[in-house]
């Protein structure tokens, strides 16, 4: 079994990412990963060293991971993105780092600029709907991952929630919209009989909100969110994608140009 380093990030996240993507690097138009934030590097090393015919290009604000990549920015996302960025790319992942970051809005408009079509994003996050986080809040006002008061430099304050990230795809042209929770462990599974009895609660609590779709809940709202600390999003550019970026684009002037003109 291939070990895949678990780098800056929540247990099996880094090794479920890799298995998602393993389509899309043995593909032979792949030609080029950006990972960002890279942490440490050490997976996109990984991705590097197993994958020599891909270029692999890391970006973060910590140089931890400038001696192990062939290509390293020291830059924030939305910076590399929009005006570092070599070229086009095949792969976009994100591990662990919306919750790190300004401007979400804008990092999905840039995610949708630089991929090229039938390129693929995956962003990885906490998860605050566990059992665990749930109680948390309820007893103490605050989700388990994150500090109860936060320092000037806090690195982590920042909550996402899966169905945000959704939402940012889907505004930005993205299709093949895919949700994966990971990163159960063993004292997780203590909450796993007061999951079984919520879980039919939440999914009847939520299909009115959902007109009665039930997959459209079950696509954010699975079992698994109730006990995986961590969730994966996946999601496809794809032609059509870029028309619908293009169009919102154009609302947006349209509006802008309606109100001060």
């Amino acid at each position: 079994m291939v070990h895949i380093p678990r780098g800056n990030t929540q247990k099996n996240v880094s090794r479920d990412v890799y298995e998602t993507l393993l389509p899309e690097l043995k593909n032979e138009a792949t030609k080029m990963l950006v990972d960002i934030p890279c942490g440490d590097g050490s997976f996109a090393e990984f991705i590097q060293n197993s994958h020599p015919k891909i270029s692999v290009v890391g970006a973060d604000l910590h140089q931890e991971a400038s001696g192990k990549l062939k290509a390293f920015y020291k830059s924030d996302a939305v910076h590399f993105l929009k005006y570092l960025c070599p070229k086009k790319v095949d792969i976009i992942t994100c591990i662990s780092g919306v919750m790190c970051f300004d401007r979400i809005e804008e990092l999905f408009q840039q995610f949708s600029k630089v991929l090229k079509n039938n390129g693929i994003v995956i962003i990885t996050n906490d998860n605050v709907h566990t059992i665990r986080d749930r109680l948390s809040f309820l007893m103490f006002g605050y989700f388990k991952r994150f500090n109860p008061f936060y320092k000037k430099n806090e690195g982590i304050w920042k909550v996402v929630l899966p169905q945000e990230i959704v939402m940012h795809l889907e505004k930005n042209g993205f299709d093949d919209i895919k949700i994966k929770y990971t990163s159960t462990y063993y004292e997780d599974f203590l909450f796993f009989p007061l999951a079984v009895i919520l879980f039919p609660v939440c999914v009847i609590g939520l299909l009115p909100k959902a007109q009665w779709n039930l997959r459209q809940v079950l696509k954010i709202y699975s079992f698994k969110m109730l006990i995986g600390r961590h969730y994966i999003v996946s999601a496809k550019k794809y032609s059509l994608g870029l028309l619908c970026f293009l169009s919102t684009e154009i609302n947006q002037l349209m509006q802008w140009a309606a109100q001060y003109g």
